[in-house]
């Protein structure tokens, strides 16, 4: 009978530590201001390099599958070239333009640089995707100017 509690009891907090486990995945990317799908793009850059961010970015994007989104490996292939390995992003901003869109301005730090990404993403129920993605080394190019210029 002891035996069959304590097995019991193991099995009870299995469920309870696969929620938390589940909950402390999504808690990253909610914690610091961007989506989930954005984060995993991020995972995937640092493992396998710029075509697997863009692989995983496309998960669920009206745009999987278009060979112009799938070229934009090669600009972060080319930021790459000129400030080295990929080594990190943080969130600058991100602004919920409704219920099922966000827009988010990423700082991605290389070895030598960083650079400067802009992403729009979707909420379908409890999907979402990326619908739009750009990536570049001068901040003006991306960021709006209530960032890059703020009033005193």
């Amino acid at each position: 009978m002891a035996i069959e509690r304590q097995t019991l009891r193991r099995s009870a907090w299995l469920p309870l530590a696969v929620t938390l486990l589940l909950v402390c995945g999504v808690g990253y990317a909610t914690e610091h201001g961007f989506p989930p799908i954005i984060s995993a793009g991020f995972e995937a850059y640092k493992k396998g390099g710029a075509s697997s961010a863009i692989d995983a970015w496309l998960v669920g994007s009206p745009m999987a599958g278009d060979k112009a989104a799938q070229s934009q490996a090669a600009t972060l292939n080319g930021i790459e070239a000129y400030y080295g390995k990929f080594q990190d992003a943080e969130l600058i901003r991100s602004y919920r333009l409704s219920p099922s869109s966000t827009l988010t301005f990423m700082e991605a730090r290389y070895e030598k640089g960083v650079g400067f990404m802009k992403f729009l993403t979707f909420r379908a129920g409890k999907k979402e995707g990326i619908t739009q993605f750009l990536f570049h080394t001068q901040p003006e190019q991306i960021l709006p100017s209530e960032l890059l210029y703020p009033d005193p």
